[in-house]
């Protein structure tokens, strides 16, 4: 009888050491996978880096070479897409030299540590971390860089054009600005935070879904698609590319296109603890959610975007009517009111309208404007959308930034924060600045600031502009 009793506990015991034994063992196992935001960025930064140093030299890239890196790609894309991957290879394949917009940049992008090759997928975390990002690199890689010699040719010939007038614009901000006092950046990065502890402002962040829609398997492949298309020549087949639903709720928080914005919400909750932050995404500000009950009266005193690359009239005019209300945009990143797109409510659709070197009427597709609005943003903006096929050096690089996607001054009215003298075929002014409109202001990065919004120097920076405008 006695052993009986002994024996329950017994087993009970073993079996429940046996559970956390192997829950710890699950953990283990788990964490071996796991690595920290700060990890993660330090990869990305390592990854695009070398992507970066790949692209600066040619590099062969053969048909056998092609073949094999199809295979490769098909581990982290799906199926569906190989064959418009394929397409944009075989467009170009006569040229073995790899460019910095030719579609076989595919060779390196997905696996660029050469010497992992013939190791295990999960075996190591930069392995693990370009699986992860993946969604990154297709979306702005692979479907960005496809070779289209329109739009080559467009860029070459237009800032050839417009060279004389992209110095005199560089020359008259430099002129304007010797009568402006620049803060120290020194005095930036050691700044006393103390008085943002009390700091109220309501701060809005907002998602670019419409973007997120246009890169998820839609635009892009339309783009892609039809790279030799010409001026007065119309496409009528794919159209239905050119619209895409709009991702909402956790869809839209967990999108790769978020994750910037996470990052500073986070970080300024902490800084402005009792300000008040909220995500609103592209529908909301299409519909005015960013007034009170009056056009003129702003809900918020800061909104801060994203790469709201494709947006809608209103959303367009909502914005601008915000700054010139008294309130202060924000631009993360460049690229920005690139492209029109309509948005069906009853859908919750998008269609594309004009930008991005293309227009359509919903049944065909024709050649059409780089950038949507370009003269009415450079009224309040303060900037366009620069050369995307070109060779961008920073000379003064506070930020570590990798060249990606810049915007350059095209209003001599800005106040620059900070010139990152860059370097380039063309050399226009890509700086940090602010731009007064109305009774607010513009306050723009310059950069693709999703790319080092990690980064410390850049917090402070940001830290400093609000402690400034508060």
């Amino acid at each position: 009888m006695s052993n009986n009793i002994f024996t329950k506990p017994l087993a009970i015991y073993i079996s429940t050491v046996s559970s956390i034994g192997m829950l710890l063992l699950l953990s283990s196992i788990i964490s071996s996978f796991a690595f920290s935001e700060d990890q993660e960025y330090n990869l990305y930064q390592k990854y695009k880096k070398n992507e970066q140093n790949t692209n600066t030299e040619s590099i062969q890239c053969d048909n056998n070479n092609i073949n094999l890196n199809i295979k490769k790609i098909s581990n982290y894309v799906p199926n569906k897409e190989i064959p418009l991957i394929k397409k944009s290879i075989d467009n170009k394949k006569s040229d073995n030299r790899v460019g910095l917009n030719t579609p076989v940049n595919i060779c390196f992008n997905i696996n660029i540590n050469k010497e992992s090759d013939n190791l295990d997928k999960d075996s190591k975390p930069e392995n693990l971390f370009v699986k992860k990002m993946s969604r990154i690199e297709k979306a702005d890689d692979i479907y960005y860089n496809y070779n289209d010699e329109y739009v080559n040719d467009y860029e070459k010939d237009y800032f050839e054009k417009n060279q004389l007038k992209i110095n005199e614009i560089n020359n008259k901000v430099m002129e304007n600005n010797k009568k402006i006092k620049k803060q120290d950046f020194e005095e930036v990065l050691s700044s006393d935070l103390a008085g943002l502890e009390s700091t109220k402002l309501n701060i809005a962040f907002i998602l670019p879904t419409f973007t997120m829609a246009a890169y998820d398997n839609s635009f892009y492949n339309f783009f892609r698609l039809y790279p030799d298309i010409q001026k007065d020549e119309f496409v009528s087949t794919d159209i239905d590319l050119l619209s895409n639903t709009v991702p909402t709720g956790i869809n839209a928080l967990n999108n790769y296109k978020s994750n910037g914005l996470h990052i500073l919400k986070g970080h300024l909750s902490e800084v402005l603890p009792l300000s008040n932050f909220e995500f609103l995404d592209d529908k909301m500000v299409h519909d005015g959610v960013i007034f009170g009950s009056q056009l003129q009266q702003n809900k918020y005193d800061i909104i801060i975007l994203a790469h709201s690359e494709y947006v809608t009239q209103d959303e367009y005019t909502n914005l601008k009517r915000f700054v010139q209300n008294g309130g202060i945009l924000f631009l993360l990143d460049s690229n920005t009111f690139y492209a029109e797109v309509k948005y069906d409510n009853f859908n919750n659709e998008i269609t594309f309208i004009k930008g991005h070197y293309w227009g359509s009427d919903g049944e065909k597709a024709w050649r059409d404007v780089k950038e949507r609005w370009s003269d009415e943003t450079t009224e309040w903006v303060g900037s366009n959308f620069g050369c995307s096929s070109c060779v961008i050096n920073f000379q003064n690089n506070p930020f570590s930034y990798v060249h990606h996607e810049e915007n350059y001054v095209t209003n001599p009215n800005v106040k620059i924060l900070i010139d990152y003298k860059a370097k380039s075929e063309f050399d226009y002014l890509i700086s940090a600045y602010e731009l007064l409109f109305g009774k607010g202001k513009v306050i723009s990065l310059g950069l693709f600031g999703d790319d080092v919004v990690h980064n410390q120097n850049f917090l402070k920076f940001f830290d400093s502009l609000i402690i400034s405008n508060i």
